[in-house]
């Protein structure tokens, strides 16, 4: 009976509105505006509401990521805005709201916003969202289509970043599901993909290779920070990523730099023609050594006649310090091998002789080695 009394009152409300919006002097002819796609939500702390513009609507990539990630708090619907609106209302919990749209013949958009009249002291509120078509619309309760005051005073370019931004988090959620849609829509066709193994892969060859993760795998990739450059149709996004994977109850965590280059097509969509994945190694463990084979590595290292790597050992820790440059900690992996701490692409590798005695110093960068020889 509540449900039918409640739908009754909303009604109402909607052909109340209907007729004093024509009475104060509307166009007759009136369109009604369909919804392409509808959220709703209950019972949001009031402090959120200020994520919302002070108007019924977004018009701008920038406001629109504010709303939902306040509102809602997942990935961002993709809206394009040079074809898209997003329109809204708001009311008192336990109060249920709702949006009717009328386009006049000027092009002049109204939104009216209905709601019930439940008496309420909440300290929350309940929601609608709409995404509608923008075709036709020229304006808003009789003024100019704005966007919020944040976008006014951004770069132009920063819409079409954002909007791509979101693209990429389309993308990143789909390889642990496996959603090879995505990953067709907005790839283009030739695209090429140089993914973290060094391979390079065309866009037939990387979407076979999309698939859910196996049994016993959880997880997730989110891009992080992000730097940009936008050049006519072509945007250069580089950002880095964060993945969390599970393993059979455990974690592990990989950072991973990644490179996109975006081509505006004909139709005015953006396709993904470029990417360039590269894996970022976390800090490594040092090992554990004995505190009296550090004598061992200590002396002076020779590679040209006025250049040298002098090793000294200052209690349980052992440093190095080319000519020139300033000294630095080397750090025990395993074995005969050190390394410095933040620095991942390289070791310095020991040679002993057939005594034990060490002899040469390998300075070891993806795999090549730089021989030192011992002098001292």
């Amino acid at each position: 009976m509540k449900r039918i009394i409640f739908c009754i009152a909303l009604s109402a409300i909607f052909n109340l509105m209907s007729v004093n919006a024509q009475s104060e002097g509307r166009s007759q002819a009136q369109e009604k505006i369909p919804f392409k796609k509808i959220w709703s939500g209950r019972d949001l702390s009031n402090d959120l509401q200020s994520a919302a513009p002070p108007n019924l609507y977004n018009a701008d990539a920038a406001s629109w990521s504010k709303l939902w990630k306040a509102w809602r708090g997942e990935p961002v619907p993709i809206v394009d805005f040079d074809k898209e609106l997003i329109v809204f209302c708001t009311t008192s919990s336990p109060n249920s709201c709702g949006i009717n749209l009328s386009l006049d013949e000027q092009g002049d958009l109204e939104i009216t916003s209905v709601t019930t009249l439940i008496g309420s002291d909440a300290k929350t509120f309940n929601y609608q969202i709409g995404l509608i078509d923008r075709a036709g619309i020229k304006s808003i309760e009789g003024k100019p289509i704005a966007p919020s005051n944040a976008a006014t005073n951004k770069n132009p370019n920063s819409d079409v970043v954002e909007q791509l931004k979101q693209a990429t988090q389309e993308l990143l959620d789909a390889i642990a599901s496996g959603d090879k849609a995505v990953w067709e829509k907005y790839l283009a066709e030739g695209s090429i993909y140089a993914d973290e193994e060094r391979r390079v892969l065309t866009k037939d060859e990387l979407i076979k290779e999309i698939n859910p993760l196996p049994k016993g795998y959880i997880g997730t990739i989110k891009i992080g920070e992000t730097k940009a450059l936008v050049q006519d149709n072509v945007v250069v996004l580089s950002h880095l990523d964060r993945e969390d994977l599970e393993l059979y109850g455990q974690k592990l965590v990989t950072y991973f730099h990644t490179t996109n280059t975006w081509a505006k097509q004909a139709g005015g969509q953006w396709k993904l023609v470029g990417t360039q994945v590269s894996a970022i190694p976390n800090e490594r463990k040092p090992g554990k050594i004995d505190s009296k084979t550090l004598d061992s590595y200590a002396g002076q290292y020779q590679l040209a006649p006025e250049v040298f790597y002098t090793i000294t050992r200052e209690g349980d820790k052992l440093f190095g310090q080319r000519t020139g440059r300033p000294k630095e900690e080397l750090l025990p992996l395993c074995g005969d091998i050190f390394y410095k701490k933040g620095v991942w692409r390289g070791e310095k590798v020991f040679e002993r002789d057939s005594s034990g005695k060490i002899i040469n110093m390998l300075d070891r960068r993806e795999n090549n080695d730089l021989v030192w020889k011992k002098v001292k």
